[in-house]
């Protein structure tokens, strides 16, 4: 298996951040996209990716807006429009990672015009050391027995501070209540890099460029503490769903009287519903 050091950049090479692996990723469409870790103690974890976990616990109003667009422009249409966004996110995230790393390595498509407005209001307003550029990362509680992987943007010192950077393209200005989802995967990132490397994490920015704009959505220690207890709730979620089938049951009874209900131990309640979800665990 395939094996990559998590470390600096190629500018600024550091013992410090080149001691922790973690393997390429591997996709499934039924488990999702996932990464063999190899952790502290050189045992091999399997993860789900940050984005695997977000979208298989996407609250069901978000999920039901997400369904009506696909069907109101038609499932041929929605896979083009995700497909173009998809390009043009790889493209202006190349292109900054060249800019970067201070190289000159080139697409055979020149850069989008997000790029150069996300250079404009990023990269040349502010004074960025990079630490961490396009770097594996993973968190894991040995406890609980859960944790996550996945591929942080950026992690730099930004004036002074040390940061968590997402790079986020649009095709429109996002509104700050759109973003929540963008804020849980910061918080994780954060996390991740404080847990591997012992450092700590002031702040992050969530940059999104679009064609005509770009802006910058900061969150402090504070914030990213709030939304990292969002986020492994979300993981909680996640690892419990992946280990219980949930299964709804109608219980007997007459109207206006409680249902009698067994338990596996002998156990009997009386409960006032007719209905109730039992779970069970998966073999």
């Amino acid at each position: 298996m395939l094996f990559i050091a998590l470390t600096w950049n190629k500018v600024n090479m550091n013992a410090k951040w080149s001691n922790r692996l973690i393997s390429e990723r591997i996709d499934s469409k039924n488990e999702g996209r996932r990464y063999a870790v190899r952790h502290f103690d050189d045992s091999l974890l399997t993860l789900p990716s940050m984005t695997t976990v977000l979208d298989e616990t996407m609250p069901e109003e978000k999920r039901q807006v997400l369904n009506n667009w696909r069907k109101r422009v038609g499932e041929e249409e929605a896979e083009k429009i995700r497909v173009e966004a998809t390009t043009k996110g790889e493209n202006m995230h190349f292109y900054i990672e060249q800019e970067l790393l201070n190289t000159k390595e080139a697409l055979p498509q020149p850069p989008v015009p997000h790029f150069y407005k996300y250079k404009e209001g990023f990269l040349d307003a502010n004074n960025v050391e990079a630490k961490l550029v396009e770097a594996p990362l993973y968190w894991y509680c040995p406890k609980e027995k859960i944790g996550f992987a996945g591929t942080v943007d950026l992690v730099a010192i930004v004036n002074g501070v040390l940061e968590v950077v997402d790079h986020k393209s649009s095709s429109r200005v996002k509104k700050e209540e759109w973003i929540t989802d963008y804020k849980l995967q910061v918080s994780g990132y954060a996390k991740a890099i404080e847990y591997l490397y012992s450092v700590t994490i002031e702040q992050a920015r969530i940059n999104i460029a679009t064609s005509r704009s770009f802006n910058c959505f900061s969150l402090s220690k504070d914030d990213l503490n709030k939304y990292w207890q969002e986020f492994y709730k979300r993981l909680k979620e996640y690892n419990f769903n992946k280990n219980f089938t949930k299964e709804r049951i109608t219980l007997d009874g007459d109207p206006g009287r409680d249902s009698k209900v067994i338990l596996e131990n002998g156990e009997v309640l009386y409960l006032p519903v007719k209905e109730v979800e039992v779970y069970h665990a998966k073999n």
